[in-house]
């Protein structure tokens, strides 16, 4: 099994987050390893500048120290840019943006970027429970 996960770039090497030699690790292993900003701001207070600067700060050290080119971004706190602003996601390379919303993704031909659902899953979680999730049944984490 492969897994995507997203860090924030200035966490990396800081005590109790993953190191860059851990991230290649797992990177070679099959894992992707995406963008979750460089210092996990509420994007939605950003200006455009600081927008532009967060995502292109944590997209180029990802592709740059793990060999890769970085598509994905998950917001912090689910936080989503001001509606003007959302378009500079792309524009900064970003095909796909995971949200915090709950539930199983429709056909989204043509979004750019496409913005997916979650299904959050936290801690021991039963089988039946596991179940529920992958069926995207509300109220189930």
């Amino acid at each position: 099994m492969t897994a995507t996960f997203f860090v924030t770039t200035g966490w990396i090497d800081q005590p109790g987050y993953a190191s860059w030699s851990q991230l290649r690790e797992m990177a070679d292993a099959g894992m992707s390893i995406q963008s979750h900003t460089h210092s996990h701001p509420f994007l939605s207070e950003l200006s455009e500048q600081a927008l532009r600067d967060e995502l292109r700060r944590s997209r180029d050290m990802l592709d740059e120290r793990l060999a890769q080119r970085t598509s994905m971004l998950a917001l912090p706190g689910g936080d989503a840019p001001r509606r003007e602003l959302r378009g500079i996601m792309h524009d900064e390379g970003f095909s796909v943006v995971a949200t915090s919303r709950w539930g199983i993704n429709r056909d989204a031909a043509g979004a750019a970027p496409l913005y997916v659902r979650r299904c959050t899953v936290r801690g021991a979680s039963s089988d039946a429970n596991f179940r529920a999730v992958v069926r995207g049944a509300r109220g189930c984490a």
